[in-house]
């Protein structure tokens, strides 16, 4: 890089931490060591602090680990999905697989047998205690990362240790994030990643020399820790808009130095990219790829798919199986929406009933697979001439299908579907095969040309009712309970893959089962279409995102002026803080304390270096040091930083807080903790600045009553965190009834 005119291990100039820690006073020298230890946050002190509050932590969240022993609410999840990584067991979830991973690593470490089921909350966990136990020490040691990750956190945005130690306590002392983090949960591992994140990138922001190896080593963990959030949960992606937003400040105030020539902010512009959005699409798709590679056998998550991704798995009965390639006439075949999470065109020898359109037999979607699933498909001329097994089905051919179970054609007509009432109805019609001209529909492949055969399982083709010119759809729709549990199917006037679909809604079919008996048909192994890499990805993802539609319910940055300070100390000692003005005409300072103060004159002793500040000509000087203005300076930036750090704080409580607002789905307690978090290292901060000022004396009983107080508390509320046995609190003779300060306490 010097061949291009400069160095890229340079100070980076942007950074408030340089610019306070390397100060050069008037005279052109530059602090002592000693003060510039000083203005450094990382000393013994804090490694003492960091050292004892993250073993108390650990202490109390490993406390009676083994407590309660009974699977505790989402351990019927997490602690059944770890059993089936530990045996390899293809499932199905809507979180991404980083965490779980993390829970099987932790199962394998304990030894953990994967038989116990894990079925529903409050299940004893028996001869499996010690190994349950031992998973939960693993998320309980994640989780209590967040209280050094949060010290450092705040240590680096205000250079105080005071507030750091606080803002460690609030954690510490925490009864809610207690209990979160001591089961076998996503929510510790995504505390730990999250806050990972903000502590990487409050320390990236401090470094003093840009493309140096720290500073390297900070902004590449911080984009691991970015990349593991995201893969752990979703909502990972608030602490993306955080470190989004700190990156974005940091390049507008490199492009606003002048000092910084272009070839160096495109540097920094790569170098931010790669670590802060490669990076973590990397470690992205690495957790996708392991939970592929890891879970090779049959297991409940492989019936969500088509049989092509099923067949990828060991035990299943595709995966050696022959099908034909082509479909043809006279095959009997099974319908499946080609979207994510739909099930089977289906039908049974139940009508509508009345008040429901014509009292036909009903078409639905059926999740399952079952007899009702099977139609045969005919060519539309119906007659027995035209009947030529070896013929295939191509695209723009008209055809039937034929319910196999009752003989009545898919059919539909110019009447309003039950529920989405702007669509035709679709029913069962007709006896043995024989219907009208409302049972004729147009086949058309997806990017087809005319010709071109339909193939089993891959080929995604479109149904056009011949004189309606609507849509064999879907809509996911549950029919009342006249539908049976089933959803509805319908003929739609518009093409529901489009982006006018609604929820769930498909308009495309597979041809999933194809029989018949018929040696010129060319047949092929199902696992030679398996998908690959990518497409298992993609197919994982739509399912993923299309499930959690199911569950759908409904910085501050301070500028300072930058006027000179002092501090004016008299004979006896005493001093007090006066702000300077330059008089707009005169050459002279003009001093005011106040606006029914008699104004001062600041004069420059010719003779002396020193200030001198002069009253009247019989007044006696009084002498300003330049080490105390420089003290001064100091204080003043001091809490420029801490209110900076404050505007931070609240920024990453609102990305995490307020987008909840928005959402429409079921939210519990521990959606808020991120939110929490971050509001009590703002509160932690906010205190520092408002006790700062104080004599030492009140600051430390200010602070130190906190602490004791939060002690208490803790003390207090314990039995939340490690159970209560016996009768609830609510009932006086429980032995917690001490506990019970208000009827909506039901411990």
């Amino acid at each position: 890089m010097e061949a291009l005119g400069f160095n890229l291990i340079t100070p980076c100039s942007t950074n408030s931490k340089d610019k306070i820690e390397k100060e050069v006073k008037n005279d052109g020298q530059e602090t002592t060591d000693e003060d510039a230890k000083e203005r450094h946050p990382w000393n013994r002190l804090v490694l003492y602090q960091v050292s004892i509050m993250t073993a108390v932590v650990l202490a109390l969240r490993l406390h009676s680990i083994d407590v309660p022993d009974v699977v505790s609410w989402d351990e019927a999840h997490f602690g059944k999905f770890a059993s089936y990584y530990l045996n390899r067991t293809y499932f199905f979830d809507v979180h991404p697989p980083l965490g779980k991973l993390i829970h099987a690593g932790f199962g394998y470490i304990a030894g953990h047998q994967p038989d116990h089921p894990f079925e529903s909350p409050g299940d004893s966990l028996g001869n499996h205690t010690r190994t349950v136990s031992r998973m939960r020490m693993g998320c309980a040691s994640m989780g209590a990362l967040v209280i050094p990750f949060g010290y450092i956190t705040v240590l680096e945005k205000t250079g105080s240790t005071s507030a750091a130690l606080l803002a460690s306590a609030l954690l510490t002392f925490d009864t809610g994030l207690s209990v979160l983090c001591r089961y076998i949960l996503l929510d510790s591992i995504l505390l730990c990643f999250i806050f990972g994140a903000a502590m990487g990138d409050a320390k990236f922001r401090n470094e003093k020399q840009c493309f140096s190896k720290s500073w390297w080593g900070w902004l590449i963990f911080t984009g691991l820790m970015l990349g593991s959030t995201l893969s752990t949960k979703y909502v990972g992606v608030f602490v993306f808009l955080y470190v989004g937003l700190s990156t974005v400040h940091q390049l507008w105030s490199i492009l606003g130095d002048r000092n910084i020539k272009p070839v160096q902010f495109i540097a920094h512009f790569l170098a931010r990219s790669f670590a802060l959005i490669l990076v973590p699409i990397l470690v992205y798709v690495a957790a996708f790829y392991l939970h592929f590679l890891v879970l090779t056998a049959e297991g409940p998550g492989t019936t969500y798919y088509h049989p092509n991704f099923q067949a990828l798995f060991h035990g299943n009965r595709y995966a050696d199986a022959e099908i034909p390639k082509y479909v043809s006439y006279q095959a009997e075949i099974s319908l499946r929406g080609s979207c994510v999470y739909t099930g089977y065109l289906h039908s049974h020898p139940v009508n509508y009933p009345k008040g429901e359109g014509s009292r036909q037999q009903m078409v639905t979607h059926y999740q399952h697979e079952d007899d009702n699933n099977m139609f045969l498909i005919k060519r539309w001329e119906d007659t027995i001439q035209s009947f030529n097994s070896s013929q295939l089905v191509r695209h723009g051919d008209l055809v039937r299908l034929e319910h196999i179970n009752t003989g009545r054609n898919i059919h539909s007509h110019n009447v309003a579907s039950s529920i989405v009432k702007n669509h035709y109805q679709v029913t069962g019609y007709g006896w043995k095969g024989k219907g009208d001209a409302n049972d004729i529909w147009r086949v058309e492949l997806k990017n087809g040309r005319q010709g071109d055969p339909v193939q089993t399982i891959t080929s995604e083709i479109t149904l056009r009712h011949y004189h309606l010119n609507c849509i064999l759809s879907t809509t996911g729709h549950p029919l009342p309970r006249w539908g049976l549990g089933q959803d509805q199917v319908l003929c739609s006037k518009w093409d529901l893959s489009l982006d006018e679909s609604l929820p769930m809604g498909c308009s495309r079919w597979r041809v999933i089962k194809n029989l018949i008996n018929n040696p010129e048909i060319e047949r092929i192994k199902i696992n030679s279409l398996t998908p690959s890499f990518w497409e298992k990805f993609v197919l994982n993802h739509e399912m993923m995102f299309t499930k959690r539609n199911k569950y759908t319910l409904e910085e501050i940055q301070t500028k300072t002026e930058k006027n000179k300070s002092i501090n004016l100390k008299s004979n006896d000692e005493k001093s007090e803080l006066m702000i300077l003005k330059k008089d707009e005409e005169s050459e002279l300072m003009i001093l005011k304390k106040d606006e029914e103060c008699e104004s001062m004159i600041l004069k420059k002793d010719e003779e002396s270096e020193p200030i001198i500040l002069k009253k009247d000509e019989e007044f006696e000087p009084i002498i300003l040091k330049k080490d105390d203005e420089s003290e001064l300076k100091r204080r003043l930036e001091d809490e420029c930083r801490i209110i900076s750090g404050l505007g931070w704080m609240l920024l990453g409580w609102g990305l995490h807080y307020l987008p909840f607002f928005m959402m429409g789905r079921v939210l519990y307690q521990h959606h808020y903790y991120p939110a929490s978090i971050f509001i009590s290292l703002f509160s932690a901060s906010l205190v520092e600045l408002l006790v700062r000022n104080l004599s030492p004396i009140l600051r430390n009983l200010i602070l130190g009553s906190l602490l004791l107080i939060l002690l208490l508390s803790f003390s207090l509320f314990s039995p939340i965190v490690y159970g209560i046995p016996g009768d609830k609190a609510r009932f006086r003779n429980s032995s917690y009834h001490y506990l019970h300060w208000t009827d909506y306490w039901d411990f």
